[in-house]
């Protein structure tokens, strides 16, 4: 043990270690071997005399010479792992070749419809155009020049006889009435708007004669191109009457039956003029009740329950005839179409319990529920 030693035997001591290097090595004076100390004997001062010997009365110290190498230590414990480094410069690797296209993908669904274009058409009709009652319209064509049409109408209302088309917007048809002059409009509409087109139609009377056959299938017996007061209210205009064959009731001769079949001494304020005679008609009707051959068998309602049919139209406008009426008839030969002998029912009354019968001219007067023959008529424009 070393115990306690003063500062200048421990610096000798190195001294005397790194003396042992140097002289190890040989080298003095250089890194490696160590650099040469005088220390004087007599009282410890310390020369550095750069040369390889000491002078007399200074023991020889090395300093600074290069250990032997140290016994190789044992591993350091691994350390924290450092923060992450830059990313690094992309690489150089070039561009392949572009692979072939992959096959097509399926069809997606339909999308929503859009609106149509605003709709717009035209129709080759741009003169007035007259037609004759009986003739069949020559229907004009009709061109959209926009967006399609869904629906089409027309104003005002048309002739009888003639139909309209709403889906293609064409007038056809054949008409049966005359109507005066007048001007109509074709509306197509879609979702987007309307669009209108217009024309100008004349529907002419059918210019007859006394003895022509009527469009009932009956036959003319009278004419007034001047016109007069027709129908159910006498608001229409009419032109013609006709009267039906004998055969109207479905035998060979005019049938017989009361005027009206119900004891009524109600007093109906029917008419005697021209064109009066539907009125009266209808009247009795709504007096004696619904027609039946056989249980309600009156005049009047033998009239205005008989159809004829004509060229394909049905024609059920036929009645009992006014006073006046039947007069333009009676006395006259109408070859199948006369009158035979004997009293005919008119609609006109002559009081609450008479009505008046012509025959061949002349007038009398008859109790209701007495019977007379019947033939309808009808008046037309």
């Amino acid at each position: 043990m070393l115990g306690h030693k003063s500062p200048t035997f421990l610096l000798v001591l190195s001294l005397a270690l790194l003396t042992y290097g140097a002289q190890a090595t040989g080298l003095l004076n250089t890194p490696e071997g160590g650099y040469l100390l005088c220390v004087s004997n007599k009282n410890q001062n310390v020369i550095y005399p750069n040369k390889t010997k000491c002078p007399k009365g200074f023991s020889k110290l090395i300093l600074g010479a290069r250990g032997l190498p140290g016994v190789p230590g044992l591993p350091g414990a691994k350390g924290d792992t450092g923060p992450q480094g830059p990313q690094g410069l992309p690489g150089g690797g070039g561009v392949g070749p572009q692979g072939p296209a992959g096959p097509a993908g399926p069809a997606g669904p339909q999308g929503p419809e859009g609106s149509p274009a605003a709709p717009a058409f035209t129709i080759s009709w741009s003169a007035p155009v007259d037609i004759t009652v009986g003739n069949s319209l020559t229907p004009y064509s009709l061109t959209s020049t926009g967006g399609r049409i869904s629906t089409y109408s027309i104003s005002p209302s048309i002739p009888s006889g003639l139909s309209f088309n709403t889906s293609t917007g064409i007038l056809s048809g054949t008409p049966t009435r005359a109507a005066d002059t007048s001007s109509y409009t074709i509306t197509g509409t879609n979702s987007t708007g309307t669009s209108t087109a217009t024309f100008t139609l004349t529907v002419n009377p059918i210019i007859y004669n006394v003895g022509d056959t009527g469009p009932g299938g009956g036959f003319i017996f009278f004419v007034d191109l001047s016109g007069f007061n027709c129908g159910a209210t006498l608001t229409n205009t009419c032109f013609y009457l006709e009267i039906a064959p004998q055969t109207w009731f479905g035998t060979d001769q005019d049938p017989e039956m009361a005027w009206i079949d119900l004891n009524t001494t109600e007093n109906l304020s029917t008419q005697f003029d021209l064109g009066k005679g539907l009125k009266n008609t209808l009247a009795i009707l709504n007096a004696s009740g619904t027609y039946n051959a056989i249980s309600n068998k009156f005049a009047a309602g033998a009239a205005r329950n008989y159809t004829s049919t004509s060229g394909g139209i049905s024609y059920s406008d036929w009645y009992l005839p006014s006073l006046n009426e039947l007069n333009q008839i009676s006395g006259g030969y109408w070859g199948s179409y006369s009158l035979s002998s004997g009293y005919y029912w008119t609609s006109s009354e002559f009081d609450n319990l008479k009505a008046r019968g012509v025959n061949n001219g002349m007038t009398a007067d008859f109790d209701k529920t007495a019977s007379k023959k019947v033939r309808p008529i009808r008046a037309f424009s």
